[in-house]
């Protein structure tokens, strides 16, 4: 949105107005409430250009997972499949979530009117970090990883036992993990904000593990983004989220659900100091700049140009 407006658009709380009229495209992102889907279902009526925009596979929420329980109630999949089904574009992060969201909610839908938008980073969020720092592990995310986060858990436990800390950044998985010295960072306001946060703690490595489900193969690269931002050195599971942004041992690590490799690889890079994985680091940057706001903008401007032209 803040891409959308540089280029001379006027964008306000999910809505933008060409610079040159007064038509307003409303953009919905990922809202279950049901008087937004009111709202939504009379602009659709009356024939007003909207847009809805979910960036999870939320319908594909295994039991286990600690978010299944809300999601999956009768009537917030109503209103999902409304959504997804009845807006005349639908935009997501991933062409993974596309496809699941042609196949379920909009099989007869024309070409077009599922579209991915890619997630990125601001240039300012993506300025290298100078100078030496004392190891320090990050894990950010929400609630919904307590499975994914398992094949971590004898790395974590490691690098405590050799006076190496982790943070988590988000959801408190210190407990789950068995970590006494661990700490934790709660959300942080906005975007910006939560990275400049996590950025003043100094990172070394993030470990970012990703358990294999429909839910998951459906995710962006946005967790490998954030770690880049803040200078860490980033350790993904090597699964389809973060596969095309990574080369493994050049600008990151792809790591196989094996909870004694992740522990191997981990006691690996903690040997060596920070600033031994300069390359790694600068690597991350590069690719963060070349794939930053400011460089899709214009991608960003005819993917809601499309919406228009459905008008």
């Amino acid at each position: 949105m803040e891409s959308v407006r540089a280029l001379g658009h006027d964008v306000v709380l999910g809505t933008i107005s060409r610079a040159a009229d007064a038509d307003r495209l409303h953009v919905l992102q990922r809202s279950t409430n049901p008087e937004a889907v009111t709202r939504l279902a009379m602009y659709h009526d009356a024939e007003i250009p909207w847009v809805f925009d979910i960036d999870d596979a939320i319908w594909a929420l295994t039991p286990d997972n600690p978010g299944a329980e809300s999601y999956w109630r009768p009537e917030v999949q109503e209103r999902i499949a409304f959504l997804a089904s009845a807006a005349p574009m639908v935009t997501v992060s991933t062409e993974p979530l596309a496809a699941q969201i042609r196949d379920r909610y909009r099989p007869n839908s024309p070409a077009g009117s599922v579209i991915v938008v890619p997630n990125a980073l601001p240039d300012r969020l993506t300025r290298p970090l100078e100078g030496d720092r004392e190891h320090l592990i990050l894990w950010r995310g929400s609630p919904t990883h307590s499975v994914d986060i398992k094949p971590v858990r004898a790395a974590l436990r490691s690098a405590e036992k050799k006076g190496i800390r982790t943070v988590f950044a988000g959801a408190d998985y210190r407990k789950e993990m068995g970590l006494r010295n661990a700490e934790h960072l709660g959300w942080v306001g906005n975007t910006e904000d939560y990275i400049e946060a996590i950025r003043a703690l100094k990172p070394t490595i993030a470990v970012i593990p990703l358990s294999y489900s429909t839910f998951n193969t459906a995710k962006s690269q946005v967790a490998l983004l954030e770690a880049r931002a803040v200078g860490a050195i980033p350790m993904c599971s090597d699964q389809p989220a973060y596969r095309p942004w990574i080369t493994h041992g050049e600008d990151g690590f792809l790591m196989q659900s094996n909870e004694w490799k992740w522990k191997s690889q981990l006691d690996n890079l903690l040997s060596e100091p920070y600033s031994a994985y300069k390359s790694i680091v600068d690597a991350g940057v590069a690719w963060n700049r070349e794939w930053s706001v400011e460089k899709l903008a214009a991608t960003y401007e005819a993917i809601y140009a499309k919406a228009w032209e459905r008008m």
